[in-house]
């Protein structure tokens, strides 16, 4: 499947070309200049019929927009994993990415437009939503590659996700991943002191947990009291629990 970008760009062309060829560019034309432009023939249509047109143009350039920005977002994660993942975790990564243009990408596609995503709109959104899935995935690489002495990615099941990142200064911040396919996440911090660390959640108070060391690879998660009248009361019983270092070669966290 060729790239939505080349589709819509080869459209606008033909829209708009023939009547920009003594004037400026396409190219050099912001996207206000191509919606507003006045191709020839364009006067004999009613007013009604123009803002159709122009409304046409805006929906055409709003989706090159679209595909460019979520292009521009893969780009940016594939050259920050390139900084940061060891060469292992990078073999894998582009293993997955091969196997996610052959494979993965269309059926993306083909899933989004089934659930009623227009045809035209399931290209960027694909790419922007295996952007998001793939930045996850790059830190979860990184965590288990460099973990630090309480930092490191955990788990205390296949549905539970735990990052611990160390700021410095014994802050910690950590991001819970309750879920597979839509996640509920759970983001708190706070300074690590002895073998534990309280957290609260910068979005609701109430919503804190206590995080003890209990060995070189374990953690303790106890939710506070006040957490089963917080916002995110539902996930009391689930934060709950003891969750395990990945140690490298555990897990391929870029497999699909």
């Amino acid at each position: 499947m060729r790239r939505t970008s080349v589709y819509a760009l080869v459209l606008i062309c033909a829209i708009l070309i023939c009547g920009c060829r003594e004037k400026k560019k396409v190219s050099e034309m912001s996207n206000e200049e191509k919606i507003a432009i006045s191709v020839s023939g364009e006067s004999s249509l009613s007013a009604s019929e123009q803002i159709r047109q122009a409304e046409a143009r805006k929906a055409i350039l709003d989706r090159v927009e679209k595909t460019r920005e979520a292009e521009a977002s893969l780009k940016d994660v594939l050259a920050r994993a390139e900084e940061v993942l060891d060469e292992d975790a990078l073999a894998k990564l582009k293993a997955s990415e091969e196997k996610w243009e052959r494979q993965g990408r269309g059926a993306e596609i083909n899933r989004l437009v089934k659930t009623g995503v227009p045809a035209a709109d399931a290209f960027s959104i694909a790419v922007k939503n295996h952007a998001e899935w793939l930045e996850r995935r790059v830190s979860h690489a990184m965590l288990i590659s460099y973990p630090g002495k309480f930092g490191g990615l955990y788990r205390a099941d296949a549905d539970r996700l735990l990052e611990v990142y160390e700021m410095g200064d014994g802050q910690i911040n950590i991001v819970l991943y309750i879920g597979r396919e839509d996640p509920t996440i759970f983001t708190a911090t706070g300074v690590f002191e002895d073998n534990h660390v309280r957290l609260v959640s910068r979005y609701d108070e109430s919503a804190s947990v206590t995080i003890t060391r209990t060995g070189d690879d374990s953690l303790d998660m106890e939710p506070a009291e006040s957490f089963a009248k917080s916002s995110l009361a539902r996930m009391t019983a689930l934060a709950e629990g003891n969750y395990t270092r990945v140690r490298a070669g555990e897990m391929d966290v870029f497999a699909q």
